[in-house]
C-alpha cells in the first residue's frame, strides 16, 4: 500500500500547492459523503443529431427529456451509467469541449456545500432547482466542472 496516494496516481512530486487540494488531503474531519456516481453531460451543438448517435447507433434508452428557455436536457441509460446531453438554443460550437461535467448523487446538498466550503473550495453559483434536482457546481484540480446532485 502506498502512503502516498498522490504520487501513486499521478507520479512522484506532480502534486502542486496550487490552491487546491486534494480532498483526502485536507485536515478536515468532515468527509464528502457521495453515493454514486451520477452521470456524465455532453454538450450538444446539434440535439437531434446527438440523439439519434445515442439512441440509434449506441443503443441509449432516453430516461427523461426536459425543456427549459433555452435550453433542453435529455438523460439517457447507456447499459448502467447515465448520460445526459447538454443543449443551450444558439451554441454554434463548444467553448468548454464536449464534456460538460461529471455529476455525483448526494443525500444532503447543503451538508455537502458546507464541507466544501471548509474543504476551501470555491463553488461556480449558487444552488439550483432543475427538474426533480438541487444541484450546485464546483471545478476539480484540472478545471473539470463537477456537480453535486441532490433529489428533491
Amino acid at each position: 500500500m502506498h502512503k502516498d496516494p498522490a504520487s501513486f496516481l499521478f507520479g512522484a512530486g506532480s502534486v502542486k500547492s496550487s490552491g487546491f487540494m486534494l480532498l483526502y488531503y485536507q485536515n478536515k474531519n468532515r468527509r464528502l459523503e457521495m453515493n454514486k456516481f451520477g452521470h456524465i453531460g455532453i454538450n450538444a451543438i446539434d440535439i437531434d443529431e446527438s440523439i439519434n448517435f445515442y439512441t440509434g447507433i449506441l443503443q441509449c434508452k432516453i430516461i427523461e427529456d426536459r425543456h427549459h428557455p433555452g435550453m433542453r436536457l435529455v438523460f439517457m441509460d447507456a447499459g448502467g451509467a447515465t448520460i445526459e446531453l447538454v443543449y443551450k438554443e444558439g451554441n454554434s460550437e463548444l467553448p468548454d469541449g464536449p464534456v460538460s461535467h461529471i455529476a455525483f448523487d448526494v443525500e444532503n446538498l447543503d451538508d455537502e456545500i458546507k464541507k466544501l466550503k471548509e474543504k476551501g473550495i470555491c463553488l461556480l453559483g449558487a444552488p439550483l432547482v432543475v427538474g426533480k434536482s438541487r444541484i450546485v457546481f464546483f471545478k476539480g484540480p484540472n478545471g473539470e466542472r463537477i456537480e453535486f446532485a441532490e433529489q428533491i
